[in-house]
C-alpha cells in the first residue's frame, strides 16, 4: 500500500495535526505493508487534513485540485488530467468556528476542499456531528478513528501507590492561547490548598497565572516525563474535537479532569477514565476531594485499557480503512 502524506510535519511542538502526521510517518516506517511515497501520483492513498500542508501553511484548492487529478501539487497546466488518480482521504478535525466562536480562512478552505475528497476519517463522533450540522456535501465512504499517542514516549509508570498523597499534582497543557482553553479555571484550581498546578505550553496574555507554575513549551519526552510525575491532567478546554493532549495523558496513565464538552467525553470513556469539571468554581475544592477518592478506580480502568490510547491502535485502524478503500 503506497501512501502520500500531504503534510510536511516538524519535530517541533506544533499542535495536534502535526503530531498526528509525524506519528503516522514513524509508524508507517515499521509496517511492511505500507510504503510512504514522495510523489502524489505514485500513491494509492493520499492522506490530508484538507486545509494545511504543514505547520501554519494552508493547502490551496489549486494544489489539491492538481492532486485530485493525479498530478504534482504545483503542476501548472490547468485542469488536464494526470496519469492516475489516487484516493484522497481527509482526516477531519473540528472546525474552529465551533470551539473558538470565530470562523477562519482555514475553516472556509476545508469546507471548500471537502468536495475533492474520496473518503473521510472523523477524529471523533463529536467531529462527525459538527460536519453533519453544517450540512456540507461529503463522501459516503467514512470512518471514525480516535487519536492515539506514541507509546514509546507516552507510557505509564507500572508501580504507583494505590492512594495519592497531598499535594495533588495537576498538569495542564495548551498550545493555543484562546480563552476557550480554560486558563481562568486552571488558575482557580491552583488556589486550592494541597494542590500544585503546572502548565505546559503557551499561557494566555490576558489572564494572570496566579499560583500556576508555567513550564513553557516542552518537547514530547519532557511532557511525557512531567505527566508520569503528575496525578491528573487538568483539561478545562471547551469543545475540542479530539485533543491529542488528553490521549497522551491517558497513555501516560493519568486520569483527566475535563470540561464536559466536545470529543473529550469519548476519549475519557464518558467518565470511565476521568471526571467532568463543575461549572461553579465554588465547587472546585469539593470536586478535587472527590477526584482524590476516585483516583484508584480511574487509574485501574486506564491501565486495563492502556492499548486503547496507543498510536499503533490508531494507525492500524487507518490502514484497515485504507485497505477497504483500495479493495473497493
Amino acid at each position: 500500500m503506497r501512501i502520500y502524506l500531504l503534510y510536511n510535519s516538524t519535530e517541533r511542538p506544533w499542535g495536534g495535526i502535526n503530531t498526528f502526521f509525524r506519528n503516522f510517518r514513524r509508524e508507517a516506517e515499521l509496517c511492511e505493508e505500507v510504503k510512504i511515497v514522495s510523489s502524489a501520483p505514485d500513491a494509492d492513498i493520499i492522506l490530508t487534513s484538507g486545509h494545511y500542508s504543514g505547520p501554519g501553511k494552508l493547502l490551496t484548492s489549486a494544489a489539491l485540485k492538481n492532486i485530485s487529478l493525479g498530478r504534482h501539487p504545483l503542476h501548472p497546466f490547468g485542469f488536464l488530467p494526470g496519469k492516475g488518480k489516487p484516493a484522497i482521504v481527509f482526516r477531519l478535525d473540528g472546525l474552529r468556528m465551533f470551539y473558538t466562536g470565530r470562523r477562519t480562512k482555514a475553516d472556509d478552505l476545508l469546507l471548500k476542499n471537502l468536495s475533492l475528497a474520496d473518503a473521510v476519517v472523523f477524529q471523533s463522533g463529536h467531529c462527525r456531528n459538527i460536519f453533519e450540522s453544517m450540512k456540507v456535501s461529503r463522501p459516503e465512504t467514512e470512518s471514525t478513528i480516535l487519536n492515539g499517542a506514541d507509546e514509546s514516549v507516552f507510557y505509564p509508570l507500572n508501580s504507583l501507590p494505590e492512594k495519592i498523597a497531598r499535594p495533588i499534582r495537576l498538569i495542564a497543557c495548551s498550545w493555543s492561547r484562546d480563552k476557550t482553553k480554560g486558563f481562568e479555571k486552571v488558575a482557580q484550581f491552583a488556589e486550592i490548598d494541597g494542590i500544585e498546578v503546572s502548565h505546559i505550553g503557551r499561557w494566555s496574555a490576558t489572564i494572570p497565572p496566579g499560583k500556576v507554575k508555567l513550564l513553557g513549551v516542552k518537547q514530547e519526552k519532557e511532557t511525557a516525563e512531567i505527566m508520569r510525575n503528575s496525578h491528573f491532567l487538568l483539561f478545562p478546554s471547551e469543545n475540542d474535537a479530539c485533543p491529542n493532549i488528553v490521549v497522551e495523558a491517558l497513555a501516560s496513565g493519568l486520569p483527566v479532569l475535563y470540561h464536559n464538552s466536545g470529543g473529550t467525553l469519548e476519549l475519557c470513556g464518558n467518565g470511565k477514565y476521568g471526571i467532568p469539571i463543575p461549572e461553579n468554581p465554588a465547587n472546585f475544592a469539593d470536586f478535587i476531594n472527590n477526584a482524590e477518592k476516585q483516583y484508584p478506580s480511574l487509574r485501574k480502568n486506564i491501565m486495563k485499557n492502556i492499548e486503547t490510547f496507543s498510536f499503533k491502535r490508531c494507525f492500524n485502524e487507518y490502514i484497515e480503512f485504507f485497505r477497504s478503500i483500495i479493495e473497493n
